[in-house]
């Protein structure tokens, strides 16, 4: 308790550089705490998992583009086979995209699962009402959202709902809501004995629990085997499979996409470790700074600490008066930092784009944090204090730090490396953003509406001949109401949209020669919606005629330089060539970075699938909008639809690039004004320390100017070096970062310019205020106090 006492004195005593510590330290801490939570958030995905390490997906590849997930034995001797023996335990999911129940003659659009029992001994799921169990054909577990949207307050166990199929639920379940992110959302969870023929193929997850056996399936899915092993003269299509573990699937962005596109979450690992790097970079920079003005502490405790050592202060005493000096600095920055954090959780929210809860991982950081900072600072200085002789520290007047001063100049060095090297890449990422947003993606964005207007049941079983003529009628009437709309200037249906559509086929140019490209069924309309421009040919006036048009790309993948004699030829599609009629520009369909697809445009009188692509006239957006909801209403009695406008669209393909953007711009600044809040204590125990040498140069004739270069001459060395160092090491991670980028902002020299003059103009505010402050001194002061 005394060595607390002692030391919480000395500390403010010296309150100026405790309190430039303290902040320093807890804004660092507190971007380390947030940059960790996140990193552990994505980490954590699917953790009700019973073992993310012994639970595999089937991760199917077609020609080498992968589709998703499938089932583990479609048939031992053609397709995926994974030996039974080896199986312990075995749960196949079907998606259940955009479909609806009914309860009170409403309407509730949902995403589901079908699932069976096996389900919830692969995943860890609670219940708040009910039971878990899927034995029941109508049995229906809701998540509390979805319970909560349907009957409000009350009790919905043992509610009937009724599915979109006609068949009647009952609610046995509520589901609590998971403490971890999922790869797949799903509001309910229906009974695989509910039907037996759902509209898509299911996935399936088992637990293999010996490597060797994953090894062994591995190897056979490595080889390629026909999709279709009965009719190869039609269809060549290969296929190969592995098992991906669950954690893994996360991170695969093509298999959560063409999964579950609607339900699936995925991650981004490369920008999970520039998040890492930042972290490491920022804390490194506040401990630098933590040890660089504990150093000035140090520097004036040194005279205490020798003189208890010179009347027989142990090596315990000595190390616990430094632990507890640092202690009582870092437990307030900590608080500090955690205050920080929760009065600023909701935009950090909005900018890392979820939601931060607290975990019993913040309390592990805590501890972390308090237990090790402290300790190793304390070693660091603790062997500094017992490696000077005691006559030697007094003769100094208890400076034990003799070459304090140039330690204190290589931490700032390090801080300014760390700070220019943040600045840069935020620089950087903030100019590919802009250079991404800013490229036009080749087609038109504005007053542009995607949605999802027919709503039907998913099982097959459900359609009679009667019923199928009923589901026709409806859509004829959304179609009717579509050509009827005075504010709408074109639309079309199709099974996928213009973006985010990347079905790679195998087609054949005139030479024979295989060339992988993506197909696209369209309408004339299509066109017209998208204002895609005809480079080559014509559109074509008898639509029924059997002939394609390629953009720019697919030209160049086929060989060809003109159309003039130019065929595709696809087996599945059909049996003749398909002559080439016309090229249309290239265009976008996902993230500029990925460049442009080849694309074969397949032209068709007629609309197929249920997502709607609608050009609305200038400005009429919201009022097509409308219509389309009571459209909904007065075909399937429901006023909610999913749509959205294609220019947000576009702009969500970079989010995770603006979370990027925007998470190092602003710890880059926090991490500049660190150093800054370092570089002024330094220079405030530098230029006061050397206030008597300052009076003895003014005495002698030194004039102002030169003063100015004396004193801040280190201080301009030490910045000019952190940059040179920074600036090759910065280019060289925005190369390994963009490596994979088809297309990409260029690394202008406006990038390190701009860092330059920010960090420049910052640093010299802090450093000239110390300065003009020591040169304007009157020497008879200085004088009198010595």
């Amino acid at each position: 308790m005394k060595t607390i006492i002692y030391a919480w004195r000395f500390l403010v005593r010296l309150k100026s550089y405790t309190i430039i510590n303290i902040v320093g330290l807890s804004l660092s801490l507190a971007c380390c705490i947030i940059l960790l939570r996140y990193i552990n958030s994505e980490l954590s995905v699917d953790d009700n998992c019973v073992d993310k390490d012994s639970v595999y997906g089937v991760k199917f590849v077609l020609d080498g583009v992968t589709y998703g997930l499938s089932i583990a034995e479609l048939d031992g001797l053609d397709s995926m086979y994974v030996d039974k023996r080896y199986i312990s335990g075995r749960a196949q999911l079907t998606i259940l995209e955009q479909d609806y129940v009914e309860y009170e003659g409403e309407r509730y659009i949902m995403n589901g699962i079908v699932a069976d029992n096996e389900f919830f001994k692969i995943f860890r799921y609670e219940t708040v009402q009910g039971s878990l169990s899927l034995d029941a054909p109508d049995a229906a577990l809701l998540t509390e959202d979805f319970a909560a949207r349907i009957f409000g307050s009350e009790n919905p166990i043992g509610k009937k709902i009724r599915y979109s199929n006609g068949k009647d639920l009952i609610v046995s379940g509520i589901l609590k809501k998971p403490h971890c992110k999922r790869t797949i959302d799903f509001e309910i969870v229906l009974s695989s004995r509910l039907t037996d023929s759902w509209e898509r193929m299911p996935m399936e997850f088992i637990r293999i629990d010996t490597e060797s056996a994953v090894e062994a399936a591995n190897a056979i899915g490595r080889i390629p085997r026909y999709l279709n092993p009965h009719a190869t003269q039609y269809d060549t299509r290969k296929y190969t499979f592995s098992l991906i573990p669950v954690k893994d699937i996360y991170w695969e962005q093509a298999i959560v996409y063409n999964t579950a596109h609607g339900m699936g979450n995925s991650g981004n690992k490369l920008q999970l470790y520039v998040f890492a790097g930042m972290c490491i970079m920022i804390f490194l920079a506040g401990v630098i700074n933590f040890v660089n003005l504990y150093m000035v502490v140090m520097s004036k405790r040194g005279r205490f600490h020798t003189l208890r050592k010179v009347f027989g202060a142990g090596k315990k005493a000595l190390f616990m008066q430094i632990y507890a000096e640092n202690a009582l600095l870092i437990v307030p920055a900590l608080f500090v930092a955690w205050l920080i954090i929760e009065i600023t959780n909701v935009p950090v929210n909005n900018i890392f784009g979820t939601e931060l809860s607290y975990s019993w991982f913040d309390l592990w950081i805590s501890v972390g944090f308090l237990l090790l900072l402290p300790l190793i600072v304390t070693v660091y200085f603790y062997y500094r204090c017992q490696k000077e002789m005691p006559i030697f520290s007094l003769r100094t007047l208890g400076n034990t730090f003799t070459g304090s001063m140039n330690s204190r100049m290589t931490f700032l060095f390090v801080q300014y490396l760390l700070t220019f090297i943040l600045i840069m890449l935020a620089f950087y990422f903030n100019s590919q953003l802009r250079f991404m947003l800013n490229t036009p993606p080749g087609f038109e964005t504005k007053d542009i509406i995607h949605a999802e207007l027919v709503y039907e049941s998913r099982d097959y079983n459900y359609y009679t001949p009667e019923k199928i003529k009923l589901r026709q009628q409806r859509v004829k009437t959304i179609d009717k109401a579509l050509d009827e709309c005075p504010d709408i200037r074109s639309w079309t249906a199709s099974p996928y949209y213009i973006v985010g559509f990347s079905y790679y086929m195998g087609f054949y140019n005139n030479k024979n020669q295989t060339v992988s490209a993506v197909p696209s069924m369209v309408t004339p309309q299509f066109f017209d919606i998208y204002k895609l421009k005809l480079i080559e040919g014509v559109l074509p006036d008898n639509i029924d005629s059997q002939v394609c048009l390629l953009n720019q790309s697919a030209m160049k993948a086929f060989g060809y330089t003109s159309i003039d004699g130019a065929t595709v030829f696809c087996k599945l599609i059909d049996d003749t060539p398909l002559p080439v009629v016309g090229v249309v520009n290239d265009y976008y369909s996902g993230h500029v970075s990925s460049g442009t697809v080849p694309t074969v445009f397949i032209f068709s009188d007629t609309n197929r699938g249920g997502k709607y692509e609608i050009a609305c006239r200038d400005g009429r957006a919201k009022e097509v909008i409308e219509y389309l909801r009571q459209v909904q209403k007065d075909v399937y009695g429901v006023e909610s639809f999913k749509y959205s406008m294609l220019e947000d669209k576009v702009k969500d393909l970079y989010r995770n690039d603006q979370k990027l953007a925007n998470v190092y711009l602003l710890f880059s600044g926090i991490a500049v004004f660190i150093v800054c809040l370092g570089l002024f204590g330094i220079s405030l125990y530098d230029i006061r320390r050397r206030y008597r040498e300052i009076a003895i140069r003014k005495v002698n004739g030194a004039r102002m100017k030169d003063l100015y270069l004396l004193l801040g001459r280190k201080y301009i060395a030490t910045f000019l070096l952190a940059f040179i160092i920074a600036t090759p090491v910065s280019w060289y991670i925005i190369s390994v970062y963009s490596a994979n980028f088809v297309v990409k902002a260029p690394v202008g020299i406006s990038v390190f310019l701009f860092s330059f003059l920010l960090v420049a103009f910052v640093s010299l505010a802090t450093i000239v205020f110390q300065l003009n402050k020591a040169v304007r001194i009157n020497p008879s002061d200085v004088m009198k106090s010595e």
